[in-house]
């Protein structure tokens, strides 16, 4: 009998055994202190099953997060400090004023001292550089998939509420065959607010990083919320 098989996901050699601790089927199950083989994600992925993700792999992702790493490997910065708590206030939908809450500042304090919360102006304005450079990010990315995108213009409104809010996404397919939607520009609606006037602002931006020129078709939808803020 042979004594050595190769693995089938790495093409790695491995020995054969009778037990359960035998090096063949460590290397395919994993053991204590040692992972299972590399390519079986990639093997249960191929063959179809979609299993949710692991504890050990939530972690993993944590670890590789590009912020995490930056913490950990930089000196104490007070601005960073606020813009990361801008990031938490966009990422848990709370209002801009949560950043001057006395307990907020307090805590702090009390966690190291000479820690100073800006105002929620800086804050709004430090989300809408974010916004911005984020945009910037996702116009470079349409103009470079091979895919024509579809635009699709979406309405708000509120009941009881003379404003709305209307903003435009693109829906594309990706290099790899996967279908994409991202979000382009936000604008709020006043009630005088003229509807000729609705999609040029939209248009500059569409022009400004032309891409206009890969618009295949356009989806119109409108949303009338009557208990959303």
């Amino acid at each position: 009998k042979k004594l050595f098989y190769k693995c089938k996901w790495c093409s790695k050699p491995y020995k054969k055994g009778a037990s359960g601790r035998a090096n063949l089927r460590v290397h395919r199950d994993g053991g204590v202190g040692r992972s299972a083989c590399p390519g079986r994600c990639s093997a249960i992925e191929t063959s179809g099953a979609n299993l949710p993700r692991t504890w050990k792999e939530v972690q993993a992702d944590k670890q590789k997060s590009t912020l995490s790493n930056f913490v950990n490997s930089v000196a104490f910065d007070n601005r960073v400090l606020n813009q990361i708590l801008v990031i938490w206030l966009i990422l848990a939908l709370l209002p801009w004023m949560r950043l001057e809450d006395a307990l907020l500042q307090i805590s702090f304090n009390y966690a190291r001292q000479g820690i100073k919360l800006f105002t929620r102006t800086w804050a709004a304005t430090e989300a809408h550089r974010l916004y911005v450079n984020l945009q910037e990010k996702v116009m470079s990315n349409l103009l470079s998939i091979k895919s024509k995108i579809t635009l699709i213009h979406d309405v708000w409104t509120t009941k009881g509420n003379r404003q709305a809010f209307m903003g435009i996404a693109a829906a594309y397919i990706s290099d790899d065959w996967v279908f994409c939607i991202c979000h382009l520009a936000l604008k709020y609606i006043s009630y005088t607010h003229k509807g000729k006037y609705l999609a040029v602002p939209f248009a500059n931006i569409l022009i400004k990083s032309s891409l206009h020129e890969k618009i295949s078709c356009f989806v119109v939808q409108s949303h009338h919320a009557a208990n959303k803020y």
